[in-house]
């Protein structure tokens, strides 16, 4: 249960840090708006017979406005984010303080990304029962219901 937890929280953490990403480049296209005259035409005035080009232009007041949108939802995801990584650090200093061997066979695979062939080595196991246990703990984490190997499944 910790471990699919744990997983789940680095998926959480992934899609914001995603989201993140995404609204920053969003608000440099509408910071883009902002100025006084777009970018790329040199001449002294921008009245409309004047300048003509293909890029549609967004009012200034609009794009900040925009902007100021952007940037409550940046300031919001950003302490959510950092509220999951602070708990993703904790889980893991909890997670390496478990003592059952499925606890630090999960600790070593899911947090130290080591293989099952590293984590023999590092606890003195052979790879066999290693993978053994690991199989085992997934099995009982997929199908809770069935907790004993003797017990019939509904």
């Amino acid at each position: 249960m910790i471990t699919k937890s744990y997983k789940d929280l680095c998926i959480e953490i992934q899609l914001l840090e995603l989201r993140v990403k995404d609204l920053k480049r969003e608000y440099n296209f509408y910071a883009s708006f902002i100025d006084t005259k777009p970018r790329g035409i040199r001449v002294s005035t921008t009245e409309g017979e004047r300048v003509t080009s293909s890029k549609p232009y967004m009012n200034p007041e609009e794009a900040y406005r925009k902007c100021a949108e952007i940037n409550a939802l940046l300031i919001q995801y950003d302490e959510l984010l950092t509220d999951k990584l602070t708990t993703k650090v904790e889980m893991e200093k909890g997670m390496e303080q478990l003592e059952t061997l499925e606890g630090k066979i999960n600790y070593y695979f899911h947090v130290k990304k080591m293989k099952l062939y590293e984590i023999a080595d590092e606890l003195g196991y052979s790879y066999e029962w290693i993978r053994e246990v690991k199989s085992r703990y997934e099995r009982r984490q997929n199908n809770p219901q069935s907790t004993h190997k003797f017990c019939a499944k509904v």
